[in-house]
């Protein structure tokens, strides 16, 4: 098989689900014709750079994933479970490859000020991100304003995303939600320009507070309601 044909059949035995994953003793697949994980190999033992196999094969494959979403071939679960087989791939392309070979398109720090449970919106994106070959940080629930500063002062994002609570069946805790995230979100937004983080930084926000209102408000660049937005956003972002 050469190079061409590879990329090719990396990308194909994606989007069709092609593909097997080991958790523990099970494995998950269907009519499995290599182990993602033997065809990034093989990749490897033909010298493939790893800057071309993400390229012209997990790029393409998330491309199509996108495209079939959209289309409404692909439910939201079925693009998150090629995003993260394409993300299990990036890892195991990233530990065999130099440093020099390798290339990301960002950066992003994920993080729900405050909350009682994880924003589904949060664990998604990050998934989505990583599948997409971003580099994606996930600070998860209950981030405090000051860890969100340290963190992108040290890691430099191109994308920040502020996430509310997941959304309550109890009307009132909703409206709770959005009374005390604003002004919080509001607060983390004006420190960061202070110190000049905002320069190549985009931040976007998400759950309760997500409305094209309150990114104003706040001072945030977007606003992503649902998984929909966000998915425009990431790939005119990109």
């Amino acid at each position: 098989m050469n190079a061409h044909a590879l990329m090719r059949q990396i990308a194909n035995d994606i989007v069709e689900g092609n593909y097997a994953t080991h958790m523990g003793n099970k494995t998950t697949g269907q009519n499995i014709p290599a182990e993602m994980s033997e065809l990034i190999q093989l990749s490897q033992d033909k010298k493939v750079p790893a800057s071309t196999v993400s390229s012209k094969a997990l790029d393409k494959a998330m491309k199509a994933s996108l495209r079939k979403y959209e289309t409404g071939e692909f439910l939201l679960p079925d693009l998150i479970i090629r995003a993260t087989h394409t993300s299990q791939s990036r890892k195991i392309l990233a530990d065999g490859a130099d440093d020099s070979e390798l290339y990301s398109k960002g950066k992003a720090v994920l993080a729900t000020l405050g909350g009682k449970d994880y924003t589904y919106w949060q664990e998604m994106v990050d998934k989505l991100l990583k599948g997409l070959g971003y580099q994606s940080v996930n600070l998860g629930d209950y981030a405090a304003s000051q860890n969100i500063i340290n963190v992108v002062a040290k890691e430099e994002p191109d994308i920040l995303g502020i996430a509310t609570p997941s959304t309550s069946l109890v009307p009132e805790l909703n409206s709770v939600s959005t009374t005390t995230s604003v002004p919080e979100i509001k607060k983390l937004i004006e420190i960061l320009s202070e110190k000049d983080n905002r320069k190549n930084l985009k931040i976007l926000i998400g759950g309760n507070v997500a409305s094209i209102r309150s990114a104003g408000a706040v001072g945030a660049d977007y606003r992503c309601k649902d998984m929909v937005q966000t998915i425009q956003f990431l790939k005119d972002f990109e």
